[in-house]
């Protein structure tokens, strides 16, 4: 389920968690998938910052204007068990009974967070700031940092 350097955000300021988002958007709580449509995050061009957090997601804080229409670069939560045939990184060909219990999410609910070292074909040069990870900057940094010591335990071990 994770990439790296793609995941669906919680993008309205109120949610936290992937189930508040799945409730914000308004679709049919049987759907059989809910997508994130595809933003792409970096650091403006020709830009010298220095990243302080060694977090990408709290360091490239511009999205592209650029947003695609699904299903081109989605990212999906899906119930297994609604869905047929191939289940790829990006997208879903269609759930079993009926193609309407999907859910694409408008951008202020959620949305695909997925950066990139450039040269990218992205068709716009525009970048405007766009903070959103920054909600969950001190959770993260706790993990994070949690992670790195249960592994410097280990290989002390």
């Amino acid at each position: 389920m994770v990439d790296v350097d793609e995941l669906i955000v919680p993008r309205h300021p109120e949610d936290r968690t992937w189930t508040e988002m799945i409730r914000r958007s308004g679709c049919d709580p049987d759907a059989a998938f809910y997508a994130g449509r595809h933003v792409l995050y970096n650091i403006p061009p020709n830009t010298t910052a220095v990243n302080k957090t060694s977090l990408e997601v709290l360091y490239k804080l511009y999205r592209n204007e650029r947003v695609y229409q699904f299903p081109i670069r989605a990212k999906y939560i899906a119930d297994t068990m609604l869905v047929k045939g191939d289940m790829v990184t990006h997208e879903i060909f269609s759930s079993k009974d009926n193609i309407d219990k999907r859910c694409v999410m408008t951008l202020d609910v959620g949305g695909n967070h997925h950066y990139r070292k450039p040269p990218l074909t992205i068709g716009s040069d525009v970048w405007v700031l766009d903070d959103i990870t920054s909600k969950f900057a001190d959770l993260l940094k706790r993990r994070v940092n949690h992670v790195e010591k249960n592994v410097a335990k280990q290989r002390r071990q």
